[in-house]
């Protein structure tokens, strides 16, 4: 599968441009943040730049990953 271009980032997963410009998009920093997706090499690319990354298998598994992340959100 080739990767496609976003218009409006002009980068695609798993190109580590494309995360960098969530990064600064979002204002925060990259810990704060969870990437979901469904193929191993792009939750890969976002852990290799500090994103938390979780590969996609089912509601199940990333209902429990969402809700200890919020749980854990006020913790330094």
């Amino acid at each position: 599968m080739t990767p496609r271009r976003t218009p409006r980032i002009g980068h695609a997963k798993p190109d580590p441009a494309a995360f960098r410009w969530c990064v600064d998009a979002l204002g925060t920093e990259p810990r704060n943040i969870l990437f979901v997706d469904d193929r191993h090499e792009n939750v890969r690319a976002a852990e290799e730049l500090g994103i938390q990354g979780h590969l996609f298998t089912g509601a199940a598994p990333l209902r429990t990953v969402l809700t200890s992340n919020v749980r854990g959100s006020g913790e330094a």
